[in-house]
This record gives structure tokens, C-alpha cells and sequence, in this order.
């Protein structure tokens, strides 16, 4: 066992370290980070891997507080390699910055929320959805989240009760009649 280097071994400590890095600084600033996706290179139930990869998605409202993030995450994933006699190759995929989307509609829709009597919060977005482009090419944009059951999004067991996707459509409803 000592003389392994086991890059799958390595993968889950750094997966690890990479959501305590992120739970500590979300207590600090607006920041989530994700790995939601690990391959393990020609694995099989009987060797040791040789090679792993693994996405990291970061998201933060806050360029320089993202930016300062990642850099700590680096610096954790490097020194655990090196711990463990492993290369590891860093790429740096996409390096968008955040896009504050209209308050005049973010208003308009809280307010529609309010109105069809439904409750309403902000929620910043990272992602790369379609709004960021509109948004970017000029066009006044928001975005109506609707919740699911558990918070469980972008996965089989993603449900969203018929009283939330009515409560969404109502508001969605008021919020274009109130623009011009």
C-alpha cells in the first residue's frame, strides 16, 4: 500500500478539501463550488488508477473574491499532489465574469411574486444561462427560479410541485403585463 499513488485516492481528498475550502469561504462571501463529475481514467474494480479528472465549477458574484478562491484551491490540490508523488495538470476552462442582470425587472418580478401571493427571494445565478448573453447584448433580463422539492436540481430525482410551477407561471404572467 505505501508504494501506491493512487490518483483516484487523491481525487477524493481533494474533492474534499475543495468543499471545505468553498463552505468557508461561502461563510464569508458569496461564493458555491461544485465537482459534480469525477472519471477515473481506464479505472477498473481491481487497480490502482493512474489517472483521474474532475471538473471544479466555482461561481461567485465577486470576480476578485472568485479569483482569490480558485487560488486557494490550487494551491490545496497542488500540495496534495506533491504529497502524494502525483502530477497534476490544471486547465482553466471558462473564465466568465459575473453579470448583474436588470434590477427594473428583478423589481417587477418580486413585485408580481408579491402580488399573485407568493413568496420571493434573490437568488444569484452563476451559471451561463441564456439571460447572461441577453443580458450582455443589451436586453433587459431577470430570471424566475422555481423551487424543488429538497433543493434537488439538474438530476433525475429533481421535482418541483404543480403549486410551485402555477405559483411561477401566475407571477411570470403579472411580471410581463407589467412591462412595457
Amino acid at each position: 500500500m505505501a508504494l501506491r499513488q493512487d490518483a483516484l485516492a487523491a481525487a477524493g481528498e481533494m474533492i474534499a478539501r475543495i468543499e471545505t475550502i468553498a463552505t468557508e469561504a461561502a461563510a464569508d462571501g458569496d461564493l458555491v463550488a461544485t465537482v459534480g463529475d469525477v472519471t477515473a481514467v481506464e479505472g477498473a474494480i481491481n487497480k490502482v488508477c493512474g489517472e483521474v479528472t474532475f471538473p471544479i465549477d466555482v461561481r461567485s458574484t465577486e470576480l476578485a473574491y472568485r479569483e482569490r478562491i480558485e487560488d486557494e484551491m490550487v494551491s490545496a490540490l497542488e500540495s496534495i499532489a506533491a504529497r502524494r508523488g502525483l502530477d497534476l495538470d490544471l486547465e482553466r476552462i471558462d473564465r466568465s465574469e459575473p453579470v448583474d442582470l436588470d434590477e427594473t425587472v428583478i423589481e417587477t418580478l418580486d413585485a408580481a411574486a408579491g402580488s399573485v401571493g407568493t413568496a420571493s427571494r434573490r437568488l444569484p445565478s452563476g451559471g451561463g444561462h441564456d439571460a447572461m448573453n441577453f443580458r450582455l447584448a443589451g436586453v433587459p433580463t431577470g430570471m424566475l427560479f422555481v423551487p424543488s422539492v429538497d433543493g434537488i436540481s439538474h438530476n433525475p430525482r429533481e421535482e418541483t410541485p404543480e403549486t410551485a410551477i402555477r405559483d411561477a407561471t401566475a407571477t411570470l404572467a403579472e411580471a410581463l403585463t407589467a412591462i412595457d
